[in-house]
């Protein structure tokens, strides 16, 4: 059975249990922070690696000798904290710096923030701001048309409250905007899904049309 693994909004318990702003390199580090490092040969000997450990579960761990309930769980819990770690990071790893849309009063213009997870809509108003997230995975299709000096980048998501978003940038950011989305929902895909997004690539010789 698949697990999803819930959002992490701030870091308190991941630094309390594992140290979020160091994230484990090894399968050692992660057992001797779990304090759990008598069972170092094991994972050794059965040639588990550090991405393997999301999928390892109380039965599993049982079938190759570890025993105690206790350090089991210890384990399991462990290994979903490596994944929220890599989840965290990856929504806080800012692909480009943020930008706004190209307009002559670009105090009112949308500003985007793309990280390797997410894109962020800023809509300044009058008398208040609104904050919009995008996930990478609910974004559809991109595709970006240039104009005299400027052009627009239309992406369709699945996301009822927001199905259709307009950036209106100059022609150059067109093109690098919609190939570094494009690029990043990619990435975005393989990482959680293990796959590759065969829709996109086609988008993205569409854009360079």
């Amino acid at each position: 059975m698949s697990r999803v693994n819930p959002a992490v909004s701030n870091t308190s318990t991941l630094e309390a249990e594992l140290g979020l702003g160091k994230p484990c390199t090894s399968v050692d580090e992660w057992l001797d922070r779990l304090m759990l490092p008598q069972y170092k040969p094991v994972f050794l000997e059965h040639a588990i690696q550090l991405a393997d450990l999301d999928q390892l579960t109380a039965d599993m761990l049982w079938q190759i000798g570890i025993k105690p309930l206790g350090h089991r769980l210890a384990m399991v819990r462990g290994a979903g904290l490596i994944r929220a770690q890599e989840t965290f990071a990856r929504r806080n790893q800012l692909l480009h710096p943020v930008f706004s849309d190209y307009c002559d009063a670009s105090c009112f213009g949308n500003r985007y923030k793309i990280t390797a997870t997410t894109l962020t809509v800023t809509k300044p108003g009058c008398c208040s701001v609104s904050i919009d997230p995008v996930d990478l995975s609910q974004i559809r299709d991109i595709n970006y048309v240039k104009g005299c000096c400027s052009g627009v980048v239309d992406i369709t998501t699945i996301d009822p409250s927001l199905p259709l978003l307009q950036m209106k940038l100059t022609n150059r950011d067109c093109e690098k905007i919609a190939n570094l989305l494009i690029q990043a929902k990619e990435r975005d895909e393989v990482m959680g899904a293990g796959g590759s997004v065969p829709g996109l690539r086609a988008e993205r010789q569409m854009a360079g049309t």
